[in-house]
């Protein structure tokens, strides 16, 4: 969404059902809000990229299962979210995680932390999640993959991996 200071209310739109979508900006933070779904694209840039969006989907049992989108993120985005809000820390608790940067050299322990998800989705193909490269001793690559998979593991963080032919994740089973 486009940043504008001159208005809270940023747009609204209606699609062919007639329900009605709006876009507001409250500090750094675009949130869409559309049918059910409030989703804030949180306004960190990395290398001219917005990253982070967060999303809420309410189950049919009323309770609601939340996932921050955390995209490229690297080291000083994390940071930066962090430094976002500091002030309101529990806005940053998700029940999942899409890991930053495939897993990999993205955000430090510390976002993961304030997150506190148990859920990790790794957009990361197989030779990076086991850091082996093509015809590499497994695990002697150059990422950080095992490390940051580590992290997971110590919160007790559960793995959902790109690498799972049709991988499904259905929220109601949780």
């Amino acid at each position: 969404c486009s940043f504008s200071p001159e208005s809270k209310l940023m747009g609204a739109w209606r699609d062919s059902t007639g329900t009605v979508g709006y876009e507001f900006k409250e500090n750094n933070v675009c949130v869409i809000t559309y049918a059910d779904f409030t989703i804030p694209i949180i306004n960190i840039r990395h290398n001219g990229t917005i990253n982070g969006a967060y999303t809420t989907e309410k189950k049919d049992d009323g309770t609601e299962f939340s996932l921050i989108i955390l995209g490229d993120l690297y080291v000083y985005g994390g940071r930066e979210l962090l430094e976002l809000y500091k002030d309101n820390p529990e806005k940053l608790k998700a029940d999942a995680v899409q890991m930053a940067h495939h897993g990999q050299s993205g955000v430090e322990l510390s976002v993961y932390e304030a997150i506190g998800a148990k859920y990790t989705f790794w957009p990361t193909p197989d030779w990076l999640w086991t850091n082996t490269p093509g015809g590499w001793k497994p695990g002697t690559g150059p990422w950080q993959t095992l490390e940051v998979r580590k992290w997971v593991e110590d919160m007790n963080g559960e793995f959902i991996t790109a690498m799972e032919e049709n991988a499904v994740f259905d929220t109601e089973k949780i």
